[in-house]
């Protein structure tokens, strides 16, 4: 095997690759037009291929994570990317190949931290070069609506109480627009309508910085400016009355949209916008050939509502085996394990 940086002009070759070997859910993250939107955050990437032979094995962004004393750590959001044809077992030599290339590139790094699309049960109890530590950074599982079946059956699919709710935002004045470009005004609505939110959150904020958006709008690409080859953009605004009223952020990649952000004003929750954006956004998937509409993440401990908000779609859940961890420095790595466990537990403590 051997690893090879990606170039820029390997760009179709990559998200081509990504499509066709990647399961439906959480491939954007790994797509090449995500990669450059994390470099317009200013962090360090890198994208990498394996290859044996003529034959590519496998594809992963790079991310250098910065950690306390100069030190760093590399990790591949969501990947890496495999053949499809080739077992877990080989893709765990992989991972432990990809280790030891990159110790050699990168003496500051203590560990790798891979999160592949690897399901929990074909894991062995344990390998030599790498930590299955089961914990996640991006959510442990995911709640996608398949849409092959279409919009007729799906909604007869629905919980009733879901299939009410779009009812009620029909005739409570709501309206969805479908935008390809996002204005000043349009930034005031969406975080005002954010503060709104961690207000009636009690102060807890799970969103993103302000600049992060503005990052993020401008990176990727509007759905209506571009092919269906790459990793494109859609927002949904709802109104009601005519006023702003919630919002609706989705990626399009390969045969699956991607819900990644929503907010809406606490006022215009009764309208039941938020289950109305959704449909319309599923809609317009599947009117565009689009195979899944994935809600995003649940959680019955961490966020138990969303959660069971989400399974009225009564779609289908994956989950995919989270953090793998190869330690390039041993003995930092478990000093750095064991010190976050404490400060997570110090935390813990602090607010009980």
């Amino acid at each position: 095997m051997i690893l090879t940086p990606a170039k820029a002009e390997d760009k179709e070759k990559w998200n081509d690759f990504v499509r066709d070997n990647y399961p439906p859910i959480g491939a954007f993250m790994i797509t090449f037009e995500w990669g450059e939107f994390q470099k317009a955050l200013g962090r360090n990437v890198e994208r990498y291929e394996i290859k044996e032979g003529a034959k590519t094995l496998a594809l992963f962004t790079l991310i250098h994570e910065k950690l306390p004393f100069n030190f760093y750590y590399g990790y591949t959001p969501r990947g890496p990317v495999f053949d499809k044809n080739i077992n877990t077992e080989k893709c765990l030599e992989i991972m432990s190949f990809i280790a030891k290339k990159l110790k050699e590139k990168h003496s500051e790094f203590l560990f790798i931290r891979f999160e592949p699309p690897i399901n929990e049960s074909s894991l062995p109890q344990q390998n030599s070069y790498l930590v299955f530590t089961r914990s996640h950074i991006q959510p442990r599982k995911n709640h996608a609506v398949p849409l092959k079946d279409g919009l007729e059956k799906i909604r007869a699919n629905l919980h009733p109480s879901t299939r009410s709710n779009i009812k009620r935002a029909l005739n409570r004045g709501v309206e969805v627009v479908a935008k390809d470009t996002f204005n000043e005004d349009d930034y005031g609505n969406l975080f005002a309508m954010i503060e709104d939110t961690k207000k009636r959150n009690s102060g807890v904020n799970t969103y993103p910085r302000e600049q992060y958006f503005r990052t993020f709008l401008n990176t990727i690409p509007k759905l209506l400016e571009k092919n269906r080859e790459g990793l494109s953009l859609r927002i949904y605004w709802g109104y009601q009355n005519n006023e702003p009223a919630g919002v609706h952020m989705v990626v399009y990649f390969g045969t699956t949209a991607t819900y990644l952000f929503g907010t809406t004003f606490t006022k215009n929750l009764n309208s039941k916008i938020a289950t109305y954006l959704h449909w319309q956004a599923l809609s317009e998937a599947s009117e565009k050939g689009m195979l899944y509409y994935d809600l995003g993440g649940i959680d019955e401990k961490i966020w138990p509502s969303i959660t069971d908000f989400k399974r009225q779609f009564r779609g289908k859940e994956w989950e995919y085996v989270g953090i793998i961890d190869a330690p390039l420095r041993p003995l930092f790595y478990y000093i750095f394990v064991i010190l976050r466990a404490i400060k997570r537990k110090i935390k813990f403590n602090w607010f009980k």
